[in-house]
């Protein structure tokens, strides 16, 4: 666990430092404001792309260790997010009034989500996975805590929540069962 969000970390802290490097290139006049939305868009972008490969990766590492056995898995190359990005970093530079804290806000969310949609689209192509726990991450807050349910296993179809800046991560339980597990049911009435 710690590992994933030692990777999750840096993604977000790489690209927070190359958007505020290019905002003082901007703040400067050393480039242009369409200049840092299409370059920022295009950093952001890819730390999505690396935190998606970082999900399923850490996924496969679940299933290798669970099975003692290698496995394959094809990775997603997911669709490019750079017009959101694009939009999301032009209305930072307009509204904002602390630029450099949306930056890195933005910055750091946009790979932990990444990660987090990676690596439960891995585990939903799994058929060996009977459903997932919520992994807290190290510093979990209140709602994570909640949303853990004490282990409660859900459904692999149930989309973990999660909140802007949250680490937490399924942990798939292969052919496995629990006492406290999510009936069909109500993973039904949740989704509605």
């Amino acid at each position: 666990m710690k590992l994933y969000e030692d990777i999750v970390d840096r993604l977000g802290a790489q690209a927070s430092a190359s958007l505020l490097g290019l905002n003082s290139l901007m703040e400067a006049g050393t480039i242009t404001r369409e200049e840092f939305i299409d370059t920022a868009a295009t950093v952001v972008d890819v730390a999505r792309q690396r935190g998606t490969a970082a999900g399923e990766a850490y996924f496969r590492a679940y299933v290798e260790q669970a099975t003692g056995r290698p496995y394959a898995l094809a990775a997603t190359l997911p669709e490019s997010q750079a017009d959101r990005l694009s939009t999301a970093l032009a209305t930072i530079l307009t509204a904002s009034q602390d630029t450099p804290m949306q930056l890195d806000r933005l910055a750091t969310a946009e790979p932990m989500e990444a990660a987090s949609d990676g690596f439960q689209q891995a585990m939903q192509k799994e058929r060996r996975v009977t459903g997932w726990t919520r992994g807290l991450d190290t510093g979990a807050c209140q709602l994570c805590t909640w949303w853990w349910r004490e282990g409660r296993v859900f459904q692999p179809t149930h989309r973990m929540p999660r909140h802007t800046g949250c680490r937490c991560h399924p942990v798939p339980q292969i052919n496995v069962l629990s006492v406290n597990y999510q009936t069909k049911s109500q993973a039904q009435r949740l989704a509605r």
